[in-house]
């Protein structure tokens, strides 16, 4: 499959991979996953998700020597928690944009923080120098 292929593979950026990669595979079935997210029809889905694909995003991030004052467990979480808000917030929109339109959207979404899109301004953050 195509995550496999990006593990495996020197590809070093996991953005460009889902915008480029699963953005196309993930529109061709809008449908399911509208119903999917509006629906009971499978309440375990995300949970199915995160277990998945949580340990694939810490490999990722241990694969490009990823080190914050975070593990990269807890940077994986919040990445995909990201990845699926944003994907689902397009896919269960009543007319989604076509993948063409909506990577750039998309790549600008994940170079925000929550207080970017909320225009709050962060105290800068001290250095140690």
């Amino acid at each position: 499959d195509e995550i496999t292929k990006f593990m495996i593979g020197t590809n070093t950026n996991i953005v460009k991979f889902v915008s480029h990669t699963l953005l196309p595979l993930l529109y061709a079935r809008k449908d399911w996953i509208k119903v999917l997210c509006e629906t009971n029809v499978d309440p375990n889905w995300l949970n199915f998700l995160q277990e998945k694909y949580v340990p694939v995003v810490e490999s990722y991030l241990d694969k490009i020597g990823k080190k914050e004052i975070f593990s990269n467990a807890y940077l994986a979480n919040i990445l995909l928690k990201e990845f699926l808000s944003i994907l689902s917030t397009w896919l269960t929109d009543d007319s989604p944009e076509p993948v063409s339109l909506f990577q750039k959207k998309f790549l600008y979404l994940l170079s925000l923080s929550p207080a970017d899109m909320a225009n709050v301004k962060m105290p800068k953050r001290k250095t140690n120098r």
